[in-house]
């Protein structure tokens, strides 16, 4: 019950911020300023643009009561590094505390309780280009589960945070005494059926179009695994709303086309903090990043570093999934100095998409409107190859469509391994078709799951599978060794019906 709760507070949040002039850029674990609970004190200074552009944005003023001039410099176009084009921040850890759940009784739907094991406040500097501002994330450890632990680190949507994600996505529950007690849900049947995902929560039909309700199904994990849960920059201007630094133009949360937060060395430092702590015991051969929608992308970017020297925690991450996302235009094309994403470099490892499409998804150059429409989930256009889409958002910018992204990570692995390797196609449910690559001399796999009518929430399922669970399930069957190399093994803690 839990878990049903978590998920109406998450769409709760989502519908609420899907009008207005404050709509995030996807509705996936977006939440309007009202929906804050929080009192937030945490001092994250909205980023002034220091770029010398001609935009005329003005700085916001330092909220931060601990430091004076917590300002995010925006980084110029033309900056560069090793990073290929965007200078690494560098990262410092300031704290850890527990921390208790304070966005009401809504937003702690899923929060876990004392029994399930406590959840810790990790505080971090990030500096960069002479200016420091303060990082946090948000990290929950099972009670009673012997260490080491595999460490699953979850990007929140757009204009949400990590700890509201923490509280209603309910990653957390499947890795701990909930888990393995047992979550129910409402798969489809033959006779009940979900309709495409347009509205807060699934609705389902029979065959002559009736309400009906499906029957529920209970799946189970028997192997616990501690969640994280970091929180992007706050937006521009605003004292609640964040975003991650995707890949887009303009910076998502800024309207600007410089960059203004290190977050691929932000993830790199919350993988390199985890390994090195005394309370959170962590496998170091089971490291998973996953994220929907605005974390979507950025788990995309991550990917696209996996191997690069800089952010060297990242190439040993086992396994990826990023939800209702395509690649950003700025990351495959490498414009206003985003690195192009490597095609031909970096380590191996498993990744899974999952993509909705055939929902009318407006391709706004200027947000909002209605025409023109490609096919996607309503705000990620999924549209054709070769096409160049906006997202619908009023942080739009512009991505690439979904069998570019699918062509581009499908082609990336198989030079990595070597080989073309072989791609087979499969019904997962009764709307999702699942496109398998896998490599006869790696064990590095390719996945993407692509739902007709699958709407913008998480996993853009329509109620074919579970999308949490399945993304365990995916990222847990990857893992590396003692010397880095890539191993896969069919999991075999998830059972019942997911």
């Amino acid at each position: 019950m839990r878990y049903t709760l978590g998920i109406v507070a998450w769409w709760l949040a989502a519908a609420a911020c899907s009008s207005g002039s404050g709509a995030p850029d996807a509705v996936v674990g977006d939440a309007t300023d009202g929906m804050d609970t929080t009192g937030e004190t945490d001092g994250d200074a909205t980023p002034p643009d220091v770029a010398g552009d001609a935009d005329g944005d003005a700085s916001a003023p330092d909220g931060d009561a601990d430091a004076g001039g917590d300002a995010i410099p925006e980084t110029d176009a033309d900056a560069s590094d090793d990073g290929g084009g965007f200078p690494p921040s560098t990262f410092e850890l300031v704290s850890r505390a527990t921390e208790d759940c304070t966005l009401g009784a809504l937003g702690c739907a899923g929060w876990p309780g004392p029994e399930d094991g406590p959840v810790y406040l990790f505080t971090s500097r990030e500096t960069r280009d002479g200016a420091s501002w303060e990082r946090t994330f948000h990290v929950h450890v099972p009670a009673g589960a012997p260490g080491p632990l595999p460490l699953v680190v979850m990007l929140h949507g757009g204009t949400l945070s990590g700890d509201r994600t923490l509280g209603t996505a309910n990653l957390d529950d499947i890795g701990d005494d909930r888990g393995a007690a047992g979550i129910s849900w409402r798969p489809n049947t033959g006779d009940c059926r979900a309709e495409p995902t347009t509205g807060l929560l699934p609705s389902y039909v029979d065959g002559g179009g009736t309400r009906c309700t499906p029957p529920a199904a209970i799946y189970r994990n028997g192997q616990a695994f501690v969640s994280a849960f970091p929180d992007g920059v706050l937006d521009d201007g605003s004292s609640t709303q964040r975003h991650w630094e995707d890949g887009r133009i303009p910076s998502p949360g800024f309207d600007t086309p410089g960059q203004h937060r290190d977050d691929v060395g932000f993830i790199d430092h919350v993988l390199a903090v985890l390994l090195d702590d005394d309370v959170v015991d962590v496998d170091p051969g089971a490291l998973y990043v996953l994220g929907g929608s605005n974390g979507g992308m950025m788990t995309q970017r991550v990917v696209c570093n996996a191997g690069n020297p800089a952010y060297p925690r990242l190439g040993r991450v086992a396994a990826f999934c990023a939800m209702v996302s395509t690649l950003p235009e700025g990351l495959y094309d490498g414009l206003e100095g985003r690195p192009t994403c490597p095609r031909t470099a970096g380590s191996d490892f498993g990744l899974l998409l999952m993509l909705g499409t055939d929902i009318d998804t407006p391709d706004c150059e200027a947000y909002p409107c209605d025409a023109p429409v490609v096919s996607g989930d309503g705000l990620i256009p999924y549209g054709e190859a070769g096409g160049r889409y906006h997202v619908n958002s009023p942080d739009n910018g512009r991505v690439i469509s979904g069998p570019d992204t699918i062509e581009l990570w499908r082609t990336a692995l198989a030079y990595r391994a070597g080989e073309a390797g072989t791609t087979t196609t499969e019904p997962l449910g009764w709307f999702t078709t699942r496109h398998v690559t896998t490599f006869a001399g790696s064990a590095a796999s390719f996945e993407a799951w692509v739902t007709t009518g699958g709407g913008h929430m998480l996993g853009s399922t329509r109620e074919d599978f579970a999308p949490n669970p399945r993304a365990w399930w995916f990222l847990s069957s990857f893992r590396r060794d003692a010397t880095g190399r890539l191993t896969r093994d069919e999991p075999t803690w998830m059972t019942g019906t997911f």
